[in-house]
């Protein structure tokens, strides 16, 4: 099943650390919390009435039961995780400003096609980076991380950036897609092409076909 976040129109923040600076990708993103105020944004405390334990058919107080699953108590380490997803998605976007000229030259010129001549801002490197959860099934790790996905926009909308258009208008900050039954790389590429197009409202691709011709 897809996790749905939501979509919003850029407003960018003031970022210090200088390699984020001017970057429209980065400045995007929501700005950076305390620890306090991350582990606050994460909890979820659904609202019961003061005196359900005590009035009310037996019945409807069991109802009332269903909110244990919806009750959210971040631990310590919903910190360092969401930190750590926070630090992948800027990594990942500081080699990648499309205002810059290096991003520009890597997007219009081919990998297998070697260039003799690089922009002045330097040859295209990549910064992305990932992280692995391990740990027992069913203690938590996919809940822990869709609430820290979801604090993140999962579109942002561009229109101008320092009241300039930009050659772009969806920025796809995250997308979760599970691993197919079969685990083939083929279908796990379908499969995020197809969350790509579904975030971003764009016709489905169509998978290329296995005959050669």
């Amino acid at each position: 099943m897809s996790l749905i976040g939501r979509i919003e129109a850029a407003v960018y923040n003031d970022v210090i650390f200088p390699e984020f600076q001017g970057n429209p990708l980065i400045e995007a993103l929501p700005p950076k919390l305390s620890q306090s105020s991350i582990l606050t944004k994460l909890q979820v405390y659904p609202p019961l009435p003061t005196d359900f334990r005590y009035s009310g058919d037996e019945g409807d107080r069991e109802d009332f039961l269903a909110y244990i699953l919806m009750l959210r108590q971040p631990l310590e380490i919903y910190f360092d995780v969401f930190r750590a997803v926070e630090r992948v998605i800027k990594q990942g976007y500081s080699s990648r400003n499309p205002l810059s000229p290096t991003t520009q030259n890597y997007l219009h010129y081919r990998v297998d096609e070697p260039i003799s001549v690089f922009p002045s801002t330097g040859k295209f490197i990549s910064r992305g980076r990932g992280i692995t959860l391990l740990g027992e099934s069913g203690i938590g790790k996919t809940t822990m991380l869709e609430q820290i996905l979801l604090y993140f926009p999962q579109v942002i909308q561009h229109n101008k950036y320092n009241n300039e258009y930009i050659g772009f208008s969806n920025q796809v900050v995250w997308i979760k897609v599970e691993c197919p039954d079969k685990s083939s790389v083929r279908e796990l590429c379908q499969e995020i092409l197809i969350s790509l197009d579904q975030v971003t409202g764009s016709p489905l691709t169509k998978p290329a076909s296995n005959h050669s011709n």
